[in-house]
């Protein structure tokens, strides 16, 4: 004859018959309402968090389940799909080591243009997830691309760079997004670094020749700051480099007669330098005259 069940029994029982409810309410919930109209569906989503304590142990096969409505909402709905980012939270809330579904609403978001929302859920999975070089550098295209925010851009890149694995061109980007930022500096001293620690000498060599060139680049733009704050000072162009002072010219990488100078129109350049970079200079920012003091 069996005894009567013992405490650790009932409440085992209990917890599982507590559980196995608790999973059931979630999936319907999940699945619910795909027989209404896209135009009058309104999902009931629950809070992530507060959710994550009553499913004991099984959030990952919660977030399955939401993960599975996540898909059904974006391909049987259509128009705004307000509830995109609330569900991806809960998805996210309940596992947050799922890096796609970071990364999966991040973009479809952004093709939306709903840009803030779309760097809010990616800012999270880098929070949680930092083995994924594509969410910093989903970000870094959100921030350079599509908000004109250069210098965001490059700090995300530069988090994508920083990750194991990822592809050896991110790390070619991210000083030219400096450069576009208008920071010379900072992507001079991206490239130096990449270059003391390239892992053969193919790759150092070719850092060193980038950054020979972000050098160039940066000589040409000092020239160019100083021109302009002469021309505003006297009225006119300067005839000569020579004209705009001994300290400039001798704080540059090449002697002074290595860069062009036309005085009809105050371009400058230099034959060593392949390609000039398009910067960007923010409204709120002007040239700053070149100070010898702040010059490396």
């Amino acid at each position: 004859m069996r005894g009567r069940p013992g405490l650790k029994a009932l409440l085992g029982a209990a917890l599982l018959a507590a559980w196995a409810g608790v999973v059931h309410l979630a999936h319907l919930a999940a699945v619910a309402q795909d027989s209404v109209p896209d135009a009058d569906r309104a999902l009931f989503i629950p809070d992530g968090k507060s959710l994550r304590h009553f499913v004991l142990g099984q959030q990952t096969t919660v977030a399955d389940l939401y993960w599975l409505k996540f898909i059904q909402y974006l391909g049987g709905t259509t128009g705004a799909q307000p509830q995109m980012l609330p569900l991806a939270r809960l998805i996210t809330d309940l596992d947050p080591e799922y890096a796609y579904a970071y990364m999966a609403p991040g973009l479809v978001l952004a093709s939306k243009r709903r840009f803030g929302e779309s760097n809010e859920i990616l800012e999270k999975g880098w929070n949680s997830v930092q083995s994924r070089w594509e969410i910093p550098f989903y970000l870094a295209f959100n921030y350079w691309y599509e908000l004109g925010d250069w210098e965001k851009g490059a700090e995300w890149l530069k988090r994508a760079v920083s990750v194991p694995g990822r592809p050896p061109y991110l790390a070619v980007l991210v000083p030219r997004l400096l450069a576009t930022a208008g920071d010379m500096d900072s992507a001079i001293a991206f490239v130096r670094t990449m270059a003391e620690q390239a892992p053969n000498e193919q790759s150092r060599k070719e850092f060193e020749h980038k950054l020979g060139q972000f050098v160039l680049e940066r000589d040409l733009q000092r020239l160019e700051a100083a021109i302009e704050t002469y021309r505003v000072r006297e009225g006119r162009l300067p005839w000569a480099l020579g004209e705009l002072g001994e300290v400039l010219l001798g704080s540059l990488s090449l002697p002074a007669d290595a860069y062009g100078y036309e005085p009809t129109t105050g371009k400058v350049s230099c034959s060593r330098l392949e390609k000039r970079l398009k910067v960007n200079i923010p409204k709120n920012l002007t040239a700053q005259p070149f100070d010898a003091r702040s010059a490396p």
